[in-house]
């Protein structure tokens, strides 16, 4: 049975229904709240249509009667509900429906102009995501436990940027969806794991520059262990797929084609939708406070580190016996010293407290630009979640919700761009990969070693059999001359 898709948006608080609703109250006129179809990529939305009840239902059954539709209609206290018995398409629009109550963007350039954006987006993603993944593959200087999250970070952006394509695909589709709706439910699956996904590994990544930072080297590889790290990554990608998606694919709740967005997220007119909007919030939210925590203590603990780098400096400069002060500044430029003041005794059982370098300094403040970029993407959308839930304004919702999904993915080729302007290992290895100079990529990694070496043999191999083959076609040259 297929039913007819429609919503609630008025009336009695923000309940939301589905199947064709006509509410009334036993009175002779009444108010139809919303009318919405779609059968083979034709939409319909109607709302707050005020007409007389039975002149309602006498112009819906004719309709229905000159489609030659089957339907089902069963009342519910005060609603009736119209459901398809049959997969009949619709061939033309109800005879009130004059289009000019449809939500969304209804303007083909408006929708062309976004379509474009998102292409835009989606092909940088790919390119982008794929230099990051390849530089960690060919450097083994950035096979770090840091960098653990962020290939993580770039398989979920890397999957935002393919799909980008087929939301242009729904963007320009003038009546709907135009493929199979499974395709897009698929869409839409990806999006919510890769972008919840992406939310939970940022918070990650702030915990472990924390711990880097303000922990032992000891405590920082006892907890970032390589078996520690897979269950962190698997359980970033799994929340979103258990809370989100597994329950709207099992029934509760629709992923797939939302016609007032015109994109493949899941249907945010459904009756429950609300509960995944919540708990979509709630983990930005979280996240985002965890982020906010974890950059505060860095903060704090590396103006501290500086305050007793230089008191140290100031003290060694005003000792007799102390070092000049140019060699003093340079000393502790390069060992920072530890908090406790010069000639004070360790106290037992005190942990050695890690001294953060300037490339550790560094590559969190890079870290802190990929995680602002990233909530500058993200937080607009979680705001617009909450307001669908607590805001009865679907018309201006629906509209705006088309921009800020094109902001959301736009972290998805945002990453790349940041570590290719700021981070200082990653600049250098993605130098040497465009000018293609693999020999001077930093440390290379296993794989880039045997991919070098062999391609030394292979080209050592063809400048032999060309020396070899010059040397034989001059014999046979000196041999054709003697005779």
């Amino acid at each position: 049975m297929l039913a007819v898709q429609t919503t609630f948006c008025g009336g009695r608080g923000k309940t939301r229904y589905r199947g064709t609703l006509l509410d009334f109250n036993q009175e002779k006129s009444s108010r139809v709240i919303v009318f919405e179809h779609w059968s083979n990529g034709v939409e319909w939305f109607l709302r707050d249509y005020v007409l007389d009840f039975y002149l309602k239902s006498l112009e819906l059954l004719s309709w229905i009667s000159r489609n030659h539709l089957d339907f089902i209609w069963t009342r519910d206290k005060d609603r009736f509900e119209l459901k398809m018995a049959t997969d009949s398409l619709l061939t033309s629009r109800p005879p009130w429906d004059d289009g000019s109550h449809s939500y969304g963007i209804n303007n083909y350039a408006e929708r062309a102009f976004l379509a474009t954006l998102y292409c835009i987006i989606g092909v940088v993603g790919i390119v982008g995501n794929l230099f990051v993944m390849a530089a960690v593959l060919l450097s083994r200087k950035l096979q770090t436990a840091t960098n653990v999250f962020i290939i993580s970070l770039s398989v979920t952006d890397l999957l935002v940027s393919i799909v980008q394509p087929f939301q242009a695909v729904g963007l320009l589709g003038p009546n709907g969806w135009p493929l199979h709706p499974a395709i897009c439910a698929i869409v839409g699956s990806i999006v919510v794991t890769a972008v919840s996904c992406s939310v939970l590994t940022l918070a990650l990544i702030a915990i472990n520059r924390y711990i880097l930072i303000t922990r032992s080297r000891k405590d920082y590889r006892r907890i970032y262990t390589p078996s520690k790290m897979a269950l962190m990554v698997i359980l970033s990608w799994m929340y979103p797929i258990v809370t989100l998606v597994v329950p709207q694919a099992a029934g509760q709740g629709k992923l797939g084609f939302d016609v007032n967005s015109r994109l493949c997220a899941w249907d945010f007119m459904h009756p429950i939708a609300y509960v995944y909007q919540i708990l979509a919030g709630i983990l930005s939210m979280v996240s985002f406070m965890l982020i906010v925590m974890s950059y505060t203590f860095i903060y704090r603990h590396v103006r501290e580190h500086v305050r007793n780098t230089l008191a140290t400096a100031n003290k060694a400069k005003s000792s007799p016996s102390g070092p000049t002060p140019k060699k003093s500044q340079e000393k502790t430029e390069k060992v920072p010293p530890a908090k406790k003041e010069p000639g004070q005794k360790k106290e037992p059982g005190q942990k050695k407290v890690h001294k953060p370098t300037r490339l550790d300094i560094t590559i969190t403040k890079n870290l802190l630009y990929v995680i602002c970029g990233f909530f500058m993407c993200v937080l607009p959308y979680t705001v617009l979640l909450f307001a669908t839930t607590f805001v009865s304004s679907p018309g201006l919702i629906s509209h705006v919700s088309s921009y800020l999904a094109l902001v959301l993915v736009l972290d998805s080729c945002l990453n790349p761009i940041i570590y290719a302007l700021k981070h200082p290992n990653f600049k250098i290895v993605f130098g040497c990969m465009v000018r293609c100079e693999f020999t001077r990529i930093p440390e290379p990694s296993r794989f880039l070693r045997r991919f070098l070496s062999s391609s030394t043999l292979t080209d050592n191999d063809n400048e032999a059999r060309s020396r070899q083959s010059n040397t034989e076609t001059s014999l046979s040259g000196m041999h054709t001359s003697s005779c």
